[in-house]
């Protein structure tokens, strides 16, 4: 297989772990990948435990690369770099800065045919800037970039201070953002003829990884709470639980798993409460039914529950941690984590995706081994970058315009995947199962106990008004097929003979049972992209086995390492592995699609993102780190190795939180004269401070508990602390930061009227994206789709709705998960 992206050039100018994490996944797809790096070597380089001299965050995220030095310059190595992108070598220059803002050396002046992707805490859009220039942040780490977009908000218990899910995910989501950016504007390049600017904001990608935070404030006016170690909203057990030796995770949303889990284990008592049966009473009534089933679990250990839950066929696993996870048989069935040098060193993800039934290969090259040679010694590229294609005029939906994809997916992950394809312009027809969004109505009761509907009002046709399916499918067409038919099965291959992708993220048996695994689909359309987003892959011990995002995180190492410096493991406020998840498998499908776009042939291929890889991929660092000190991080709250003090501090008001980022000795004396603590402290090493953060938390909580929250964020940020609020729902949609970059999406619906929901975080300057429609009712476009892409006429349309092949409400005794029959 030719690597998807094997003729593209990409400059990589050494900034934040973000830029990096940027130019891996583009080398992951085949590109070459040259990292520009200061006069004196990256400082990055001597930060953390150590591997053949380099720091683990440095060796993991710049792996598949070269890397180059700039010789000293008056100009900070602008000309340098720009006769590199002169002489053609360079399609895609990445540049990145953080915790402080970004300063590009290239603009689009300079170089009109590259893609130039650039991310920063707060993005460099210039509106957005000036409307938060005067009252707004300087700089951002990686937990106050969590803290402004709603996440710390949600992690730990309600009786406690927030805290934040540890690691660099900030800034791989950032990068992942960036480079779906990048490759939808490389598809565009040929149609426009030239390149453009991709702008990233660390703060505005986290915001639009949220499942329900937003919706319930916007829709419904509730703030998602903090609820600990369970799921908020209206599905229960997700969780971590104790067990006999130690902790387990639980991920049975729905009474169709429940039932079977308490049956399995004899609980027919906790089985016939009614309390417990359905879904949205099981949640209200969460306390009473983990108390319930909390003496079973302390008799059983977690390998005897991971085995009921395989017997049982329902989503049970284990709470690795970034150490143990190296010893899961599934991950060794898989060869998921290989040796750092493809020889003896340490094991890391091999990468998020599988294209064309091929792994991303890793060679550590001399982006790692320093020093990096200067830039005039660098070897050239293997050869020259991409050639530029004529003007065919303009995208006035997006990049993708002219793509058609077929989305099968349900839920999260797959359908927000798609939705990004829609927002980039792609034609997005939404197949789905008429019971897929549950029953026709429901009890009025559901609106108050949900939050997921519009005022809270369930209304006559529930299916058509969920906040978190209109959120998750704008930009999309419905058109209602059960592929267990044969005549839907046909309609939909003579569909795929049309499209250009095909997206599924079921289990591994469901597509090849339905007779439409990706050989079919190719078979069909030899064109086509097929697209899945398993579980846990295709292949190993643990495929057959239902996901779900927290499960997910816990089985791949995070959870574990998420938690009170006092207390268990704790998930995810969110369901953090879905959208991670989402945006990997857009970037595969993007080179996919790219490579389709080069090749004579037009031939296209298959994708495959697990979830546990997409997940793991984004947690290397610490998985490296871990076998260099050989042990797991322990769980550190809200502190951090290398900054303190670090932590969430009430203000005035209920929950009312804010994270203060303590990043240098400037930074410690600048609060100590804020705070006006005792001038002894202001001369405390990073050490002492560390040592007496248990003291120092308790000063600064004193002195923020009766202040406004607002006014002493901004005071911080005057004498130069990052800080951050601890934003919940309600301040995400009330941020002006948020507002000046437009990040919010509204849309008009039939049944729900004009909406706001997320956007899409990714600035394109010439082909942005589009809002073009808002999600669809169930089965509104059956006959626009036929009729316009099949060229089916009225009277055919109407043989199908008279066979029930097509239909736009649910049949009677749908669940969601099929149709119970009575």
């Amino acid at each position: 297989m030719t690597e998807p992206c094997s003729d593209l050039r990409v400059i990589e100018v050494a900034g934040s772990p973000a830029g990096a994490y940027a130019g891996r996944l583009l080398a992951a797809c085949g590109a070459e990948v040259l990292r520009i790096e200061p006069p004196g070597g990256d400082p990055w380089r001597e930060i953390g435990e150590r591997w053949r001299g380099v720091g683990a965050e440095y060796a993991y995220l710049n792996l598949g690369k070269r890397a180059a030095r700039l010789r000293p310059s008056e100009d900070g190595g602008h000309t340098q770099i720009l006769e590199l992108v002169d002489r053609g070598l360079a399609d895609v220059v990445i540049e990145s800065s953080a915790p402080g803002p970004l300063e590009p050396l290239i603009d689009g002046a300079d170089a009109p045919h590259a893609v130039l992707l650039r991310i920063s805490p707060f993005g460099l859009e210039a509106g957005a800037r000036e409307a938060w220039r005067e009252t707004g942040p300087s700089r951002s780490n990686e937990f106050t970039d969590d803290a402004w977009s709603g996440h710390t908000f949600l992690n730990g218990g309600a009786d406690r201070e927030p805290i934040v899910r540890p690691g660099l995910h900030a800034h791989c989501q950032a990068g992942a953002h960036a480079a779906i950016g990048g490759l939808a504007a490389l598809l565009a390049r040929p149609r426009i003829g030239r390149g453009q600017t991709v702008d990233v904001s660390h703060v505005e990608g986290l915001a639009a990884m949220h499942q329900y935070t937003t919706v319930m404030w916007t829709q419904a006016r509730h703030v998602l709470p903090r609820v600990g170690n369970t799921q908020g909203g209206p599905w229960h057990p997700i969780g971590v639980y104790r067990c006999k030796d130690g902790y387990v995770f639980l991920a049975m949303p729905s009474w169709e798993m429940v039932r079977p889990f308490l049956l399995a284990a004899g609980l027919d008592a906790v089985a016939e409460d009614g309390r417990f049966v359905r879904d949205v009473d099981r949640a209200h009534h969460r306390l009473e039914f983990d108390r319930a089933i909390e003496p079973w679990l302390m008799a059983h250990t977690m390998a005897e529950i991971i085995e009921l839950g395989v017997r049982a066929r329902v989503p049970i696993g284990p709470i690795h941690d970034a150490l143990s996870v190296l010893e899961d048989p599934h991950f060794r069935a898989r060869d998921f984590f290989v040796p750092i040098d493809g020889a003896e060193g340490p094991l890391v993800p091999r990468g998020p995706f599988v294209l064309d039934g091929k792994a991303p290969a890793l060679s550590s090259d001399d982006a790692i081994v320093g020093p990096a040679p200067l830039l005039d010694d660098a070897p050239a590229p293997s050869s020259p970058a991409a050639s530029l294609g004529e003007d065919d005029g303009a995208l006035d939906h997006g990049p993708l315009q002219g793509v058609r994809v077929l989305d099968l997916t349900r839920v999260w992950a797959g359908p927000l995947a798609t939705r990004i394809l829609g927002d980039l312009g792609a034609d997005v027809i939404k197949v789905e199962a008429a019971w897929s969004r549950g029953p026709a109505t429901r009890p009025a009761r559901d609106g108050a106990l949900s939050h997921l509907f519009p005022e809270d009002e369930v209304g006559e046709r529930p299916f058509n008004r969920s906040a978190a399916f209109n959120k998750m499918n704008r930009n999309k067409r419905s058109l209602t097929l059960e592929l267990n038919d044969p005549e839907a099965k046909r309609l939909f291959e003579r569909l795929v003979e049309q499209s250009d992708v095909v997206c599924d993220n079921f289990s591994p048996r469901v597509m090849p049972k339905l007779g439409l695994a990706a050989d079919r689909l190719r078979e069909v359309n030899p064109r086509v992209v097929a697209v899945a987003m398993p579980g846990f892959g295709h292949s190993g011990p643990y495929r057959d086995r239902l996901a779900y995002g927290p499960l997910i995180e816990a089985s791949m190492g995070l959870t574990s390492h998420i938690g009170y410096r006092d207390g268990p493991p704790c998930r995810s406020g969110v369901a953090w592995p879905d959208p991670v998840t989402a945006l990997h498998t857009v970037v595969g499908t993007l080179a996919m699609l790219y490579r389709r776009s080069r090749s004579p042939e037009g031939a296209g291929g298959t994708v495959e993102t697990p979830m546990v890889e997409a997940t793991a991929t984004t947690f290397g660092d610490s998985i490296l780190t871990a076998q260099l000190r050989g042990a797991a991080e322990p769980r550190r709250g809200n502190r951090h190795s290398r900054r303190a003090p670090q932590g969430c501090y009430p203000c005035r008001g209920e929950e009312r939180w804010i994270a203060i980022s303590v990043e240098d000795d400037r930074q410690w004396r600048a609060l100590c004269g804020l705070a006006g603590l005792e001038a002894s402290l202001a001369s405390m090493s990073l050490e002492q401070r560390q040592t007496e953060e248990d003291r120092i938390d308790d000063l600064l909580t004193d002195w923020t508990r009766d202040q406004e929250r607002g006014s002493l964020v901004e005071s911080l940020h005057r004498v130069g602390v990052t800080a951050a609020p601890v934003a919940d729902g309600r301040d995400l949609a009330e941020n002006q930061f948020l507002e000046a970059r437009r990040f919010w999406a509204e849309v008009d619906h039939p049944e729900v009227g004009r909406r706001r929901y997320p956007g899409l975080p990714i600035r394109l300057s010439a082909t942005p994206p589009t809002y073009r429609r808002g999600a669809p009712c169930l089965g509104e476009h059956n006959r626009e789709v036929l009729v316009e892409v099949l060229g089916f006429d009225d009277a055919r349309v109407d043989e199908l709705e008279h066979a029930g092949i097509l239909r736009d409400t649910p049949p009677a005794g749908a669940t969601g998960r099929g149709v119970k029959r009575d």
